[in-house]
């Protein structure tokens, strides 16, 4: 059996050494580490059997069609390099704001997942008794870009397999709000999003059957 990881969000983030790391496969993105879009990259351990899903020519060890995107690589290789521990550690100080602000200062809210070994940009809570897509739109028209479920579902209606896989049922899923910090965000914009959604918050539950029972 074969073992694949998604680092998507991890890369740079996080320690990644495949010498330690049971894996057969590693996907990784550019764009979440504001390098160019369309570009990612595939580990593939030795000796991994890999067949090819479109036929094309020797340049490509006659595993794809096509060449490679040089500059869309060099883009990549370049975001890479910039990522810094000091960046990391303001990002993670930005994700630990947002969690007490939201536990401490609004009330029936749960933190998905630990909260210790989690990703340094990501804070995904749960606002109970009013739904995460009303949530995100009005987050929106706040000006806070916000997703509710998991980033693969923003999409869709469908409750998070990952929040219910760590033991939610549907209704915390589908309170479920995630927020994800970068490079060019900053504490004030932690401060501000938790201070909009405690607005929202209250509101939402003053309308909503959820909350009246």
């Amino acid at each position: 059996m074969l073992l694949h990881t998604d680092a998507t969000h991890s890369f740079t983030r996080l320690p990644l050494n495949v010498k330690e790391i049971p894996v057969d496969l590693i996907t990784v993105s550019a764009h979440t580490i504001h390098g160019p879009r369309g570009i990612g990259a595939l580990y593939i351990r030795k000796n991994t059997p890999i067949n090819k899903f479109m036929d094309g020519g020797f340049q490509e060890f006659n595993m794809r069609a096509g060449v490679e995107n040089i500059p869309g690589a060099v883009g990549f290789a370049k975001a890479v390099d910039l990522v810094t521990e000091e960046e990391t550690g303001k990002i993670e100080a930005m994700r630990d704001r947002v969690i007490e602000k939201a536990l401490s200062e609004i009330s029936d809210v749960t933190l998905n997942g630990s909260r210790e070994k989690r990703l340094p940009q990501n804070a995904n809570l749960t606002f109970h008794y009013v739904e995460g897509e009303s949530i995100t739109l009005h987050m929106d028209m706040k000006g806070f870009a916000v997703s509710t479920g998991s980033a693969c579902f923003s999409r869709s209606l469908e409750a998070s397999h990952v929040i219910r896989g760590i033991g939610g049922d549907h209704e915390r899923a589908h309170g479920s709000v995630r927020f994800t910090f970068g490079r060019y965000n900053r504490m004030e914009d932690a401060d501000a999003a938790i201070d909009a959604m405690s607005e929202i918050v209250t509101r939402l539950r003053e309308i909503s059957p959820l909350a009246r029972k």
